[in-house]
């Protein structure tokens, strides 16, 4: 009888490390595949761009960030519809954000930084007006508590976008205020490391942005 436990314990501790490995497979594969399109977008761009000589790099700075007391900016391609780049922040979350964020850190400071690549399709190929994207995001959490020692989580979300560049002025074409909408939805995070708190990422989150920038002609 303590056989037949013994070998059902054993064999369940198998199941569930099959299903973690098949789990983590998935994962990587998902974010392999975005990665993928977000370098073969940049690929794109470059070679279109050499070919008709409109490749545009654009800088833009977070205005989000600094009202947050953060900071925050992106560097990116675009050609045609398309364009790709690397966004980066770092910010300190306040009680209100880390309620949506997590769960179960009430009583951490929490500071926040994240580095994200992304790829967005232009209705238009002036690079104005609507525009839809997606990106892959890699965030980490530093959780700062008063009596347990300080542990960083890492979460990694995909998500879809949907934005507006609006060009306020004509004779400016070059400036730009982008405002856009994001639902990053968490594919994988190791909170469950910090074992003196029960802190569990949220699966999805509505992100509103807004950004201020710059085209240049390359």
């Amino acid at each position: 009888m303590e056989t037949t436990r013994f070998n059902s314990k054993i064999n369940q501790h198998k199941l569930k490390s099959t299903l973690l490995t098949n789990n983590l497979n998935g994962v990587k594969m998902n974010i392999f595949r975005l990665t993928l399109i977000t370098v073969l977008s940049f690929t794109s761009l470059i070679g279109f761009g050499q070919k008709e000589n409109n490749l545009k790099l654009n800088l833009e700075i977070d205005l989000v960030q600094p009202m947050l007391g953060g900071y925050g900016g992106t560097i990116g391609l675009e050609n045609n519809h398309w364009g790709a780049g690397i966004m980066g922040f770092n910010t300190t979350l306040n009680s209100s954000s880390i309620e949506v964020i997590m769960e179960g850190a009430e009583d951490f400071k929490v500071q926040n930084w994240g580095l994200e690549l992304y790829a967005d399709y232009f209705m238009k190929e002036a690079h104005t007006g609507l525009y839809f994207g997606a990106l892959i995001s890699v965030d980490g959490y530093e959780m700062n508590h008063v009596t347990n020692p300080t542990e960083t989580i890492i979460g990694v979300y995909v998500a879809p976008k949907i934005g507006y560049r609006w060009v306020p002025f004509k004779k400016t074409d070059w400036f730009y205020v982008q405002p856009s909408i994001a639902l990053p939805i968490l594919v994988w995070d190791d909170a469950s490391k910090i074992e003196t708190e029960n802190i569990n990422l949220s699966k999805a989150i509505l992100l509103p942005m807004l950004t201020l920038g710059v085209k240049i002609p390359l």
